[in-house]
């Protein structure tokens, strides 16, 4: 964790910097790593009401996939067999917007919760 503003990663090992979501708090996710580059998978965690967002520092900013926006979490993920990913948590379509995916959060388990992933 790089200790200046903006708040991001640095390896020392490879000397990347990787950038990571603002105002909030970041903790690795359950030992848990990314398929895909095998990075460990980081939980953001924001302000009283617990907003919160897994994913792995390398996607945050290189999405994997096309039609994959930068700066989005695990939950917009499109890997097919991630257990992170929104094609494994996906439940349904949002009835608050027009766009999201309601997808399971197990970041709180055992209090697990539906989130729109926009």
């Amino acid at each position: 964790m790089v200790d200046s503003k903006p708040q991001r990663l640095h390896c020392p090992s490879c000397n990347d910097t990787y950038t990571v979501p603002q105002n909030g708090s970041i903790r690795p996710y359950k030992e848990t790593k990314c398929p895909l580059d095998d990075f460990e998978l980081i939980m953001w965690t924001q302000g009283l009401k617990g907003k919160t967002m897994v994913f792995c520092p390398y996607c945050y900013m290189n999405p994997p996939f096309p039609g994959m926006w930068r700066q989005v979490g695990c939950a917009n993920c499109l890997h097919p067999s991630c257990p992170q990913s929104r094609a494994v948590n996906a439940v349904d379509a949002c009835s608050d917007c027009a766009e999201g995916v309601l997808v399971l959060d197990d970041s709180h388990s055992p209090r697990f919760r539906l989130l729109c992933n926009r």
